[in-house]
């Protein structure tokens, strides 16, 4: 890959924060591992109807926090409290300027307030959902700029945010990243597993003969990180060296693994290649039949007759499963581990171990003693989400610091490098009411009229046999994705080597609310299978995986108005890093009427009615050297791209950060928004500048709607955008023979 030297800059860890049932820090969660089953108890978090209590299950709870719905907001901002201290960066004078970004992956996000919305008809309630509502909670309280990007690749989100940490840092977007995950306790998650059949009667054996599922559990868990070269200008302590980050997808099934576990061998295999053999591996390890045996069959490939030697530990028998924190969780743990040399053992009876299954397990389950050097950690989530993290420890005997060799550095000014960075677009579509569009046809656009998408525009793009059952915003990503892949003229080998990213504000809101409603009206034993599959955060980029054999990551940027923004901030750090080749990007919504009602309660829509419309828009992107190469059409260039947080939640302040951005973008400013505050904020911010508008609201969509229109017509289309809880965006297209 022709970006390859960014890819060995080297990364560190400056700081690791850590939550989870079994305590608050890393020693105290090390310490307490060999007595958990006193953490598994009846949760009083888990949410509770006015008039009885449904709560009578077990999960791992994190101790403190409110019950109530903001109990994600105040233990994620309590340990991104935790990670900024230990990293010597708990003020803003210690920041020092510093562009500090702070990355989430979750699989629920403000899940718990939909609960209250539900039982209440709040409608306010119900936007507090929204990740970017509960990261810009946390980072406030913490003194930071009021945003975060947040993703999802399902339970494999903790490591794929630590993968894009890198990517920002080494194509020089950030100075430090505070990456992770976190998942609160709740009532939809554990309704929901058991609808699949797959919670265990008690703690989770992992590798058993008797292994009879997983346990859900809260975590949270952050990493600081950072160029080697700027720790040591700021005297930071180096936790662990970022060794690897591999990711792929099993392109299979959406709850099911691989049964030979074809996605995460690739992911452990790329990991090993990168970052060398581990000391220590640390399992995933679930605890139910389909997911031990498949991981366990990805390491017989991936390591070989070495596997025998490799000690293998599985936290989940301790601390359940941490869905969207789990992969951030184990890094940490990994940390723990390496310093104290010793290895946290698994709670699966030795005598249970299944030798039959599983001959070369050598499976810890008694507290060991180990001089640990390099660690690997994986993570598998639904949709076939793999991920596996390479972390280096080795010290220097002189001073007992991580040793660390410094590597090549990200160019200050990253994005005018040089000319085999330039990014295009070879490929791209729009679905909106009434009208699906690709190519040059995107210049008919127009402004969008509110409403739903008739399934009679989309049949001729989708497979009639696997789309039959599936949410309205994974038809429109199949059909987007189709038309734009076609547009740029797409073998199948290429598609299957690219990496997806998409991106919804508002996700599969038909089925979540479908789903939340017949748990609250039937208690935890009423989980809808069909409808939590598929309502997932990631399920837009798993559908991609599914629908076209994306072999490569499949990332959802999740809960932001500016969501397609942050998407194409992460594909170009990714291919300027050297992390992929090219990438399928979509946006996607649907509409409801629920999600009116909360627009109209926050002022967001005026004249008494809102109107929204189900819509989606992909592209594709590659390095104008590799378009060439393969004799693409380039449909336009991408240009700046900016994303910028709030000082606070504030309509002011946000108003502040938008005209940072307006004050890099050239010429008219296209907006969003319609009549109603956020739309009065977007034109504030650009004053006179104002080109088009929109018609209806898109959510994430919009931005990428009004770009690809004008960039179709041959013109430079330039785009600012603000999520109401979260940051600004704005970037610029140039059209073909463009001087700009």
């Amino acid at each position: 890959m022709n970006a390859a030297p960014l890819r060995e800059t080297t990364i560190v860890v400056t700081g690791a924060a850590v939550r989870t049932a079994l305590g608050d820090t890393r020693d105290e969660i090390l310490s307490r591992a060999s007595a958990p089953a006193q953490v598994l108890i009846a949760s009083p978090a888990l949410e509770r109807d006015a008039d009885r209590a449904i709560c009578d299950d077990r999960t791992f709870t994190c101790a403190g926090g409110p019950i109530g719905a903001d109990r994600a907001e105040v233990l994620l901002a309590a340990t991104l409290a935790d990670a900024l201290r230990e990293s010597q960066l708990d003020s803003p004078e210690r920041r020092d300027g510093r562009r500090v970004r702070v990355l989430l992956g979750t699989t629920l996000s403000g899940m718990r307030h939909i609960g209250v919305f539900l039982r209440t008809e709040r409608a306010q309630e119900a936007a507090f959902l929204t990740a970017s509502s509960v990261a810009s909670s946390a980072c406030e309280r913490c003194e930071l700029p009021a945003a975060g990007i947040t993703i999802s690749t399902a339970c494999a989100s903790g490591i794929t945010t630590i993968g894009i940490a890198c990517d920002l840092l080494r194509s020089g977007d950030a100075d430090i990243v505070i990456a992770g995950g976190y998942d609160p306790v709740s009532e939809f998650s554990h309704a929901g597993f058991g609808s699949l059949r797959l919670l265990a009667d008690g703690a989770p054996r992992p590798f058993a003969n008797d292994r009879d599922g997983m346990r859900t559990a809260e975590g949270y868990a952050l990493l600081v990180l950072e160029r080697a070269d700027d720790a040591a200008q700021r005297g930071a302590r180096t936790l662990a060296r970022v060794a690897a980050v591999a990711e792929s997808s099993d392109a299979f099934h959406l709850t099911q693994p691989h049964p030979q576990g074809d996605g995460a061998a690739t992911a452990v295999l790329e990991a090993l290649a990168l970052g060398g053999m581990p000391d220590l591996l640390v399992a995933h390890a679930t605890g139910t039949d389909a997911n031990d045996a498949a991981e366990y069959r990805a390491y017989e490939r991936a390591f070989g007759p070495a596997l025998a030697a490799l000690p293998i530990t599985a936290p989940k028998a301790a601390i359940g499963h941490t869905l969207g924190a789990a992969g951030a969780v184990d890094a940490a743990l990994c940390i723990a581990m390496a310093q104290s040399s010793s290895i946290m053992p698994t709670g699966t009876d030795p005598g249970s171990i299944d030798r039959e299954s599983f001959p070369a397990l050598a499976l810890v389950v008694e507290p060991q003693s180990l001089s640990i050097r390099r660690t690997m950690n994986v993570a598998l989530g639904f949709g076939g989400s793999n991920a596996a993290l390479v972390l280096d420890h080795e010290r220097d005997p002189a001073d007992g610091r991580v040793r660390v060799e410094a590597g090549a550095r990200a160019d200050a000014d990253a994005h005018d490098r040089s000319a085999r960075d330039t990014l295009v677009i070879t490929g791209w579509s729009a679905i909106v009411p009434g009208a699906a569009l690709a190519g040059a046809s995107l210049a008919s656009l127009g402004q969008v009229r509110p409403g739903s998408i008739d399934d009679a525009l989309l049949a001729p793009l989708l497979d009639a046999r696997t789309s039959r059952r599936i949410a309205p915003i994974s038809r429109l990503v199949r059909a987007a994705v189709r038309l734009a892949i076609d547009d740029a003229g797409m073998e199948p080998a290429l598609v299957e080597q690219s990496t997806a990213i998409c991106a919804s504000h508002h996700g599969a809101i038909d089925y979540s609310l479908g789903a939340y409603r017949e748990i609250i009206e039937g208690g935890l034993g009423a989980g809808n299978p069909l409808l939590f599959a598929e309502s997932v955060p990631n399920v837009p980029g798993a559908q991609c995986s599914l629908a076209f054999g994306v072999r490569g990551a499949a990332i959802t940027v999740i809960g932001s108005r500016v969501g397609f923004i942050e998407a194409l901030l992460i594909a170009r750090a990714r291919l300027r890093a050297g992390r992929a080749d090219r990438v399928i990007l979509v946006a996607a919504e649907e509409t409801h009427a629920d999600l009116d009602a909360v627009l109209l309660s926050w002022k967001q829509e005026d004249h008494g009615r809102a109107e929204t419309a189900a819509g989606a828009a992909a592209i594709v992107i590659e390095r104008a050297g590799d378009a060439a190469q393969r004799g693409a059409t380039e449909r336009a260039r991408i240009g700046q791209i900016l994303w910028q947080p709030p000082a606070k939640r504030r309509p002011r302040e946000l108003v502040a950060a938008a005209r940072c951005i307006v004050d890099q973008l050239p010429g008219t400013i296209d907006v969003p928004g319609r009549p109603g505050l956020l739309g009065r904020l977007e034109r504030r911010a650009v004053a006179g500048r104002c080109g088009s508008t929109l018609g209806a609201e898109v959510h994430a969509v919009g931005p990428a709607l009004l770009a690809l229109h004008r960039a179709a017509k041959g013109e430079r289309a330039t785009v600012l955008a603000l999520d109401p809880f979260g940051a600004a965006g704005g970037f610029e297209l140039n059209p073909v023979g463009s001087d700009a």
